[in-house]
């Protein structure tokens, strides 16, 4: 009788909502291996009961004489209680409940944790609880935009950072649909913490960029961001191999340093091929077959003694793990290399590898430049190509030593026995690289450095994502 009651009071009430959430955002709390049988909900203002409806929360019915609810699986669906046992809603799996004041900026403890806009539950493939935030976009976004740039760095990195952000929750709503929500709160689409992590810096750049996204195409576009270029943004195409006229390859002029090194083994590289699906035996070669416009590594390719593959674009990261292999920005670097040792990744024999720690150029007028491994020159290769890069991902082979005498290479007692190479045929290998993410649009580290340097939200968001609009 009880739920029958409820019931028809919901109906009704349906038709006289009080207030709503415009333009709302599902985001998945706890789904899968975090997923739980049972929570605890907390609100001093008591609680609205309501509907996901249209892509809104309606709210319907208040629950005023509870201000802690436990929401438990039981028989397959999802049951509510109050803290004194009584049932409060049956299958409560249509509806969503939120704290009696969210119009007015009350949250509600989920889990534990506080968050603005209501909670819903469903019922996932293993019987447990997925638990779900709905809310508005732009308070979503208040809770991403700390956990993805610091409330402590400059204003226009964190209005740039904040058009970003909403742009891409409105381009990726669905898509983690079959879970039953738009987004997860992880760094697969953003991180996302909630009201805890809201402070007065990161609300302001919300609210002054109040419903500001970035388009292409006339089209709301979703605006990717990573940490750190290492100096060259890439094509997305060059990544992920789709095409998009927003996400170009750009030269990085305001990018930080950043460099990282990672060291395999080969048999620590064979158990991950073989973890992907790819045996290839003993490793026996490995070497970077092709590189991208922006000088990133675009295909790898593993020779062993059962076979070959060829893993390319962020798949390469994907097989190492993308935290340590922090982009793809990377040559070899072996150790204990003798001048003759094929090796080197090279087939001159007899003749002295000098790694480009440093160079220096003669110009006409006869001054001359030191330049150190993170400048760029541009290169002449055997095919007559002309191709820009970092002083570190070149090596020179110097047979008369005239070079080193000149001064204008460093000598050989000066660079040990190291250098970065193309290709390694022995264990361990050390990969050197620059930057850090996957490369696609805004470089949060040069967001910050442009706003350092006096440069608006605008301006930063149209050097990194080509020929877009901002409205």
């Amino acid at each position: 009788m009880r739920k029958t009651i409820i019931t028809i009071m919901l109906t009704i009430l349906l038709l006289f909502p009080l207030y709503s959430f415009a333009d709302s955002i599902r985001v998945g709390l706890k789904y899968g291996s975090s997923a739980a049988m049972s929570y605890t909900l907390s609100s001093d203002s008591g609680f609205y009961m309501g509907v996901y409806k249209d892509g809104q929360f309606v709210p319907t019915m208040p629950v005023a004489a509870y201000t802690n609810l436990n929401a438990v699986c039981e028989n397959g669906s999802v049951n509510l209680f109050g803290d004194d046992g009584n049932i409060v809603q049956q299958d409560f799996e249509r509806y969503v409940i939120a704290a009696m004041d969210f119009d007015d900026g009350g949250v509600i403890t989920a889990d534990g944790k506080e968050y603005r806009g209501g909670i819903m539950f469903s019922i996932n493939s293993t019987g447990s609880i997925n638990m779900i935030n709905v809310l508005e976009i732009d308070e979503y976004v208040y809770g991403v935009l700390n956990a993805e740039m610091h409330h402590d760095y400059p204003e226009e990195a964190l209005k740039a950072q904040a058009v970003a952000a909403r742009s891409f929750a409105v381009t990726n709503l669905n898509r983690h649909s079959q879970y039953g929500f738009d987004v997860c709160a992880t760094t697969h689409c953003q991180v996302y913490k909630g009201y805890e992590d809201e402070y007065e810096e990161t609300n302001a750049a919300v609210d002054d960029t109040a419903g500001l996204c970035i388009y292409s195409g006339g089209k709301v576009v979703s605006a990717y961001y990573f940490k750190n270029s290492g100096g060259y943004t890439q094509n997305i195409n060059d990544v992920w191999g789709s095409e998009s006229d927003y996400l170009k390859a750009v030269k990085d002029e305001y990018s930080p340093e950043y460099q990282w090194t990672a060291t395999f083994s080969f048999d620590d590289i064979e158990s991950k091929l073989e973890s992907a699906g790819n045996s290839i035996g003993d490793i026996m070669r490995i070497e970077i077959v092709s590189r991208n416009e922006s000088g990133a590594v675009d295909t790898l390719k593993f020779i062993g003694t059962g076979g070959e593959v060829s893993i390319s674009k962020e798949k390469i990261r994907t097989l190492f793990d993308a935290s340590v292999i922090k982009s793809t920005h990377f040559s070899f670097t072996e150790y204990n290399t003798g001048s003759s040792d094929a090796s080197q990744g090279t087939a001159e024999t007899g003749a002295q590898k000098i790694a480009m720690s440093s160079v220096n150029v003669i110009g006409k007028d006869g001054a001359r430049l030191s330049l150190s491994a993170k400048n760029s020159v541009s290169v002449i290769g055997a095919d007559g190509e002309i191709e820009k890069r970092t002083l570190e991902n070149i090596y020179a082979i110097d047979k008369s030593a005239a070079l080193s005498a000149a001064g204008i290479l460093p000598a050989s007692s000066d660079i040990g026995q190291s250098g970065s190479v193309e290709y390694v045929t022995k264990s361990p290998v050390t990969f050197t690289g620059l930057g850090y993410g996957h490369g696609i649009g805004m470089p949060q580290d040069s967001a910050i450095e442009m706003a350092k340097q006096g440069f608006t939200y605008d301006e930063i968001l149209h050097y990194y994502y080509t020929d877009i609009e901002i409205k």
